[in-house]
């Protein structure tokens, strides 16, 4: 009887990790990047029952060009929905040489793709540039 039942837990535990493991590998993550002349822009998505997304921008300039730039607006097309977001900040932008934007919510993945080129445009200081985010 003590054999039975320790069998049957190897068993419900062993299907159980089975199960867990195959859940993990449906998980995928999908990474974009682009530069413009001033800026460097990334889109990590962890695709799996719901999509998280982060966008990372980053100032390849130097820092003191921004300190009198209080306000800078980014857009980005992703998938079937567009993205507009503006960070504005008293002091400065940006205080640690990047900007991170994180959504969680369900996106389109069916039309996010390898071949996917996704537009991305930034503005600050009466200035603006535009470069694609490709997939890497």
């Amino acid at each position: 009887m003590k054999k039975i039942f320790i069998l049957l837990l190897t068993s419900i535990l062993l299907i159980m990790l089975v199960s867990c493991s195959s859940n993990d590998s449906n998980n995928k993550e999908i990474t974009y990047t682009g530069e413009s002349e001033n800026w460097k822009a990334t889109i990590v998505n962890k695709i799996s029952k719901y999509s998280n997304n982060v966008l990372r921008i980053e100032y390849k300039g130097n820092l003191d060009d921004l300190k009198n730039v209080h306000q800078i607006d980014y857009s980005f097309q992703y998938g079937q929905a567009e993205i507009k977001r503006s960070e504005t900040r008293p002091n400065g932008l940006p205080t640690d040489k990047s900007i991170v934007y994180k959504d969680t919510g369900k996106i389109n993945v069916d039309s996010i793709n390898k071949q996917t080129k996704i537009p991305f445009k930034i503005k600050w200081d009466n200035r603006s540039e535009e470069c694609e985010l490709e997939f890497k």
